[in-house]
């Protein structure tokens, strides 16, 4: 569904989040320069800059790179990242599926090892006291 083309890469180092159950596609640049392209418009991402997509908007923000490439020191890193996001990826990381019992208002800031079991990391999340869990199966409620 997204037109958009990496026309030039040079020399460069970015990651790229394109997964179904993200709202938007992000590109976010590491190193070097990329020209991003969606229809007519057209910009060259700096290093720390990332662009996000949606099928409707296309967009150039700052990104914490620590935060974007932690997946690959084995980690998960949360800089005022809303529960939502976060669940988003305890779903994929380990194939689980993520309920909502409750609209929660939560932003967290963590750096957690993405080889713990997922019940000590939701045991991290539920230390906040603004969310619970419960797991059924494959499933995660996720509860004020």
């Amino acid at each position: 569904p997204y037109t958009t083309l990496f026309r030039s890469a040079l020399g460069t180092q970015f990651n790229v989040n394109a997964y179904g159950n993200e709202p938007f596609f992000a590109a976010t640049l590491v190193e070097g320069s990329v020209i991003v392209t969606k229809g007519s418009k057209e910009n060259i991402l700096k290093p720390g800059q990332q662009a996000r997509l949606t099928q409707n908007d296309f967009a150039i923000e700052n990104a914490d790179i620590d935060d974007v490439i932690a997946w690959k020191n084995n980690e998960f890193k949360f800089t005022k990242t809303p529960i939502d996001a976060i669940m988003r990826q305890v779903e994929r990381w380990y194939d689980a599926d993520v309920e909502f019992r409750d609209n929660i208002n939560l932003h967290l800031n963590a750096t957690i090892n993405r080889n713990v079991p997922v019940s000590k990391l939701l045991h991290i999340f539920e230390e906040t006291n603004q969310v619970r869990f419960t797991i059924e199966g494959k499933k995660i409620i996720v509860m004020k």
